[in-house]
């Protein structure tokens, strides 16, 4: 376990003061509620030029910024912040912390096959991926020189802290010749990576685990919920669920089975207050609505492990939930607007 008075200090003292100084950059709640209050887009986006967000957005166009560049100015950021988390982390930890972060270098894995997929070249999706991790632009457009999807995710395996997801990527999609499969084969192999990692993370600091974990719960529960609006049976949803979480999957399989629709699962599983996110739901009828309720507690859970973890690992894992929500916050609220949607139904997330 973590060590504690002097050994802790001279431990941490580096990286909690890194992370410190990024918190500071984060989205307070009086300027998230003006987001969410903003009647149009640009409005919104004039809100958001006043925060770190400015530089990336003034790169794909600042308040002009139309459709997906916004998702990709706004994970361009994330990027920036969250990347720092491995290099900051004390020796020997670096591993653990990449574990945590490393979905953005698989969604770099993930828009490669795509595009290779569809006959493109690197520099048709060069703006799109984000420069972190091993597998950050060089990476992907040395594996992109490849002539074909397989040998390309061949190549990305060589020295990849993610070979086995990849590996079992590249089983897909030479059996079924889909880059959605290969996708979902990628990230079930990352998950299965984190749930690993979990079990060192609690050694480490009880309280990161416990954040992980709801993340892990909360990825299953939305897996059941969009299995059950496609009426999908039993074994089926069964499958889609990952390990490490707190709640476990042989419990969550049988609310699933016992569920006549989502509402009905919302009130079978007891976890995150759904039944507190119920009316909300059949409201909107949007999943996001759900989603943001759960992502609200876990924001919740992190920024009381941040402001009461002193030198400690914990406020590396923290940071890291914290941001992403962020980032997942103001994309539902500012893309919200666009499209005429309200996902996030009074949710405000804020530091």
């Amino acid at each position: 376990m973590a060590g504690s008075g002097f050994s802790a200090a001279r431990k941490y003292a580096y990286s909690n003061a890194r992370v410190k100084a990024m918190e500071s950059k984060l989205v307070g709640k009086e300027l998230m509620s003006q987001i969410a209050a903003a009647k149009e887009q640009g409005a919104a986006l004039s809100i958001l030029m006043q925060t770190d967000y400015r530089d990336d957005l003034e790169e794909f166009g600042g308040v002009n910024i139309k459709g997906e560049m916004i998702d990709f100015a706004l994970s361009r950021n994330l990027a920036k912040r969250i990347s720092t988390l491995p290099r900051i982390a004390p020796v020997g930890e670096g591993e653990l912390i990449s574990a945590v972060v490393g979905i953005w270098g698989i969604n770099n894995i993930k828009l490669a096959i795509y595009a290779k997929a569809q006959g493109k070249k690197f520099d048709d999706i060069s703006q799109y991926v984000v420069d972190i991790g091993v597998h950050g632009p060089s990476s992907i457009r040395q594996a992109m020189s490849e002539p074909t999807v397989e040998s390309m995710m061949e190549r990305m395996m060589v020295f990849s802290p993610y070979r086995a997801a990849i590996t079992a990527a590249l089983a897909e999609y030479m059996k079924e010749k889909s880059p959605y499969a290969a996708s979902y084969a990628l990230e079930r192999g990352y998950n299965a990576s984190v749930s690993r990692a979990v079990r060192r993370i609690n050694l480490e600091d009880p309280g990161s685990a416990r954040i992980i974990k709801a993340d892990i719960d909360m990825k299953n529960i939305l897996a059941l919920m969009r299995s059950k609006r496609r009426s999908l049976r039993n074994d089926l949803a069964e499958a889609l669920l990952i390990d490490g979480g707190s709640l476990g999957k042989k419990g969550l399989a049988e609310a699933y089975s016992i569920s006549a629709d989502v509402e009905s699962l919302m009130g079978n599983i007891k976890a995150f207050g759904l039944e507190g996110a119920i009316a909300r739901y059949r409201e909107s009828g949007q999943l996001l609505s759900v989603e943001m309720h759960m992502r609200a507690a876990i924001f919740d859970m992190s920024m009381k492990l941040l402001r009461h973890s002193v030198l400690s690992f914990g406020t590396l894992v923290a940071y890291a939930y914290i941001k992403e929500i962020e980032v997942f916050s103001l994309r539902a609220m500012v893309k919200g607007k666009e499209y005429g949607l309200d996902g996030f139904s009074g949710i405000v997330i804020g530091a």
